[in-house]
């Protein structure tokens, strides 16, 4: 799959919604929550391991999709 700079991946964009990540690729392996207390933020990261993806999504960005992490070498730039 292609990654695409300031876009996303594949079909997944920036800015997705947890539901639209789950409609796209079904539900994640892991899900993990963490609050930062001194700016008050909490992170959900979503976890795909077959995939080798990992997407993050913060509530200062309204919970919408904002980095993606890749842990597998099938994924090229350019």
């Amino acid at each position: 799959m292609e990654i695409k700079p300031h876009f996303g991946v594949g079909t997944i964009k920036i800015g997705f919604t947890e539901n639209e990540l789950n409609q796209e690729l079904g539900p994640p392996t892991n899900e993990y929550s963490t609050v930062f207390e001194a700016d008050e933020i909490e992170v959900i990261d979503l976890e795909y391991e077959k995939l080798g993806l990992e997407f993050a999504l913060s509530s200062d960005d309204d919970y919408k999709l904002g980095t993606i992490t890749f842990t597998s070498s099938n994924y090229y730039l350019f």
